[in-house]
């Protein structure tokens, strides 16, 4: 396993895969440490790629959840320990201050429906645009064939699939699952902050995400009932502040007054002193991602 660190070694090195079939990647932002969700990530792209690459990349951004914890030295070992015991090829851990030096003028700027969705819900329009640059980055120098999500990280999903579409960079996507803890809980090395009161909160965040998918196979289809249910069921515990609830489009994230399959229920709560966000997708085929 190679550890990557400059960029221009990075690009050299993606200069070779056309020779190699094709190229799995998956970035992992803000992370504490690596988990199983990682690992299902890892045996996915291993399982459709000749090659995989992990770009492990801290941002300084307030972007989604508890991007104001970096990963330690020792969560790093351990992230590179579970790396090569997974076989990977290459890990590209860049560094923020090289992919924005400070002549850097060039940026992504996200409108439209995903801009209404995250600004100010989840971040300001400013890191809105340097997050999604950093992702259109790290695609334009990795090169990959096939960039690995979890469904955890549905709205980051939303944010390069406009990338790639509008930018016709030829990526495609793919997201897996999302692996969770048996109580529920999506894992997350974030959750590991949460006090064993707070953890036990959190699970009713998942909870609320299956009321509503069993309120949608019962026939309820109107958005604001559904919006009011999980505002009512969050209510009851004082360690929970709902901060947004989208019923939209999972791609576009454009909101919706009417659910229909395709749509993607993502949640985002302060559990604590913490931002833990979660959802679940009802497939167009009529099948569920939980």
């Amino acid at each position: 396993m190679r550890i990557i660190e400059e960029i221009d070694e990075m690009i050299e090195t993606a200069r070779g895969w056309l020779t190699r079939g094709s190229v799995g990647f998956i970035p992992i932002t803000n992370e504490l440490s690596m988990h199983a969700g990682h690992q299902a990530l890892l045996v996915t792209a291993r399982g459709h790629c000749e090659s995989t690459v992990v770009c492990l990349l801290r941002t300084p951004l307030s972007f989604d959840a508890c991007s104001d914890t970096a990963m330690s030295t020792h969560g790093l070992e351990e992230s590179l320990r579970l790396l090569t015991a997974s076989d990977v090829d290459v890990v590209f851990t860049p560094r923020w201050e090289d992919l924005f030096p400070a002549a850097y003028a060039t940026y992504i700027r996200l409108g439209g429906s995903i801009q209404e969705a995250l600004v100010p819900a989840h971040c300001t329009d400013n890191a809105l645009n340097e997050f999604a640059t950093a992702l259109g980055q790290l695609l334009l120098i990795v090169r990959p064939d096939i960039a690995f999500l979890g469904q955890k990280d549905a709205i980051q999903a939303a944010i390069i699939h406009k990338i790639i579409h509008d930018l016709h960079i030829d990526v495609s996507l793919r997201l897996i699952p999302t692996v969770r803890e048996q109580n529920g809980l999506a894992m997350s090395s974030h959750t590991l902050l949460l006090s064993l009161q707070e953890r036990e909160a959190a699970t009713l965040l998942h909870n609320c995400l299956l009321l509503c998918k069993n309120s949608i196979e019962q026939g309820v289809d109107d958005a604001p009932t559904l919006t009011q249910l999980v505002r009512t069921h969050i209510a009851s515990n004082e360690h929970i502040t709902l901060l947004h609830l989208l019923i939209g489009d999972p791609e576009t994230l454009q909101a919706r007054d009417k659910v229909i399959p395709g749509t993607l229920l993502a949640l985002k709560a302060r559990v604590g002193k913490h931002l833990v966000n979660d959802n679940i997708q009802w497939m167009r085929d009529g099948s569920w991602r939980l």
